[in-house]
């Protein structure tokens, strides 16, 4: 009885070491994309890209509505 304790000790002590090295731990002010480890500014750089983009397209499109009258 006290071997199979010590053997499932042994065993729970192996699966926290195994689970501690497969946490991949990401520097501050970067964020894990699809596996990369990209800088938080690259993200919101991009975000305001996009946006600007929407509203010029729908600037655009006023625009050019308002010429066609």
């Amino acid at each position: 009885m006290e071997e199979a304790a010590t053997t499932a000790a042994e065993t729970a002590a192996t699966a926290v070491e195994t689970a501690a090295t497969a946490v991949e731990t990401v520097p501050e002010g970067m964020v894990n994309l699809f596996g990369m480890n990209v800088p938080m500014v690259a993200i919101w750089v991009i975000v305001a890209i996009v946006v600007i983009l929407v509203v010029a397209f729908i600037a655009k499109g006023f625009i050019d509505e308002l010429k066609k009258k």
